[in-house]
């Protein structure tokens, strides 16, 4: 990324996190990179370990309210150039069901698609269901590997029943 792309702001609602700090991560607000004429997200990762730790991850949060009880589908736009690893979106939801499972219904990582390699603009969709004792929904976009990615016009929307989960269940 040049230097006159980046506005050097964090991406507006977005919280950077990564269990090992940020020396070799970079994370800013790309204008030039655009996604329905809005700036986007653009996160980088230059160390070649976080292909085997927790690696740097771009997080939002919301409450739960106006989706409960629905089928919800995440929109994103990611663009990548990734040398080593892959890019996934991912999105969760959280309620009171500690003991449980983390069930298909509620989680997808793309674990099972993940992005790989250089691509341009492309859209994917996650769906989750938001139960009724939902507590929080919890999503974004994680570099498990080194490269960077570009992330634009997030959106959750309500769906049908008729429209497919796309996680899996972990045990």
């Amino acid at each position: 990324m040049n230097e006159e792309k980046s506005s050097g702001e964090r991406p507006n609602g977005w919280w950077p996190n990564c269990s090992d700090g940020f020396s070799d991560i970079s994370v800013s607000l790309d204008s030039v990179e655009t996604q329905n004429g809005m700036p986007t997200a653009y996160l980088k990762c230059e160390r070649r370990n976080y292909l085997n730790m927790d690696c740097p991850k771009l997080t939002k949060s919301c409450a739960p309210d106006a989706f409960r009880g629905a089928r919800v589908r995440m929109t994103g736009w990611v663009k990548t150039n990734v040398a080593a690893g892959s890019v996934n979106l991912w999105i969760r939801v959280d309620g009171d069901w500690p003991n449980q499972p983390i069930l298909a219904s509620h989680f997808d990582n793309m674990y099972d698609r993940p992005i790989t390699g250089e691509t341009d603009w492309t859209s994917y969709c996650l769906v989750v269901d938001v139960p009724q004792t939902s507590k929080i929904i919890v999503y974004g976009i994680f570099l498990h590997g080194i490269g960077e990615l570009w992330l634009g016009d997030v959106q959750l929307e309500k769906v049908g029943f008729e429209t497919s989960l796309t996680g899996r269940d972990w045990q």
